[in-house]
C-alpha cells in the first residue's frame, strides 16, 4: 500500500504511480470521515470540482462516489472549473467544504 503524504500545498503525487483511483478513494474516505465527524450527526455538503487535465473528471467522479457512499451530499461541477469557483460555491452555499482535482499548485 502506497504511503500518502500531504504537505502545505496538499497531496502531490505522480499520476499512475501514487496518484491512482485507489489512492484517491483512500484519501476521500478520510475526508468523508472528517466532515461527517465535524457535522455532528448532520449530513454535510461538499462541492467537488476538477480541471481540464488528463483524467481529472474521472478522479472527481470517484471522489463523489466515495463521499456519497458515506452519506455526504455532493455537488459536482458540471464542467471543468478553476479552484476559486469551488471556493466561491462553498461560501455562497454554506457548504461544509470543497475538493478540487487539479494538478495545479496555485
Amino acid at each position: 500500500m502506497t504511503r500518502i503524504k500531504f504537505g502545505t500545498e496538499g497531496w502531490r503525487a505522480v499520476m499512475a504511480e501514487e496518484f491512482t483511483i485507489e489512492n484517491v478513494c483512500r484519501v476521500t474516505q478520510g475526508i468523508a470521515g472528517h466532515f461527517l465527524q465535524a457535522a455532528g450527526g448532520r449530513r454535510p455538503t461538499l462541492a467537488v470540482g476538477y480541471d481540464l487535465r488528463f483524467l481529472s473528471e474521472e478522479f472527481a467522479r470517484a471522489v463523489c462516489e466515495v463521499l456519497a457512499a458515506n452519506g455526504v451530499t455532493v455537488i459536482l461541477s458540471e464542467s471543468p472549473v478553476p479552484t476559486c469557483a469551488v471556493s466561491r460555491y462553498v461560501v455562497d452555499h454554506r457548504a461544509a467544504g470543497g475538493i478540487v482535482v487539479t494538478a495545479s499548485h496555485n
